[in-house]
């Protein structure tokens, strides 16, 4: 009994969110209208999920953040899982990379973009790399990011941008794939 009330719960949820976002347009018009879900994970219909994609409006572009929060890669099968549970409304991806907030304030992510398939530019109706609280040291992994969605080469990028920056050495350093190279 308490799981029904929860799914019912969840779903009137999602449809004042759904009606948030009718509200939002009208209001904002004539700019778009980016929405994150309370539920920005998941890749399979749910209660809510189906709530939300019934009540918001098509203009309404919904964001998700890959399979997890931070995610080490994302399929285009992800995404297709996601557009499924969105009852076929192709989201857009807030990939949480290079991030380094909540508990990752001590970190430095200056690595490439890694664990992108390139089919995802097919499937999203958008990308949006979230940059570190350091909004200097984040310009290289974003470089990287950006090559990526434009259907570049985030490695070459990255290399490009950490030799001209002068951040070579220190980039290698702050980015896990090259740690065991500095022995």
């Amino acid at each position: 009994r308490k799981s029904y009330h929860r799914h019912i719960a969840r779903r009137r949820a999602a449809i004042k969110q759904g009606e948030l976002c009718r509200y939002l347009v009208d209001a904002i018009a004539p700019a778009e209208l980016l929405f994150v879900p309370t539920d920005y994970t998941s890749i399979r219909p749910n209660t809510y999920l189906d709530g939300l994609a019934s009540s918001a409006p098509d203009a309404v572009a919904i964001g998700w953040t890959g399979p997890t929060v931070v995610c080490d890669s994302i399929t285009a099968d992800d995404v297709r899982g996601r557009t499924e549970a969105l009852a076929g409304r192709a989201p857009w991806l807030w990939d949480n990379y290079p991030v380094n907030d909540g508990l990752m304030t001590d970190r430095l992510f200056l690595g490439a973009l890694r664990g992108r398939d390139p089919a995802l530019r097919d499937v999203l109706v958008g990308y949006l790399a979230n940059p570190m609280l350091q909004a200097r040291a984040s310009r290289l992994p974003v470089a990287s990011a950006m090559s990526w969605w434009r259907g570049g080469d985030p490695e070459e990028t990255w290399r490009e941008v950490a030799n001209e920056f002068g951040w070579t050495t220190f980039a290698r350093a702050c980015d896990a794939a090259h740690l065991s190279n500095l022995s």
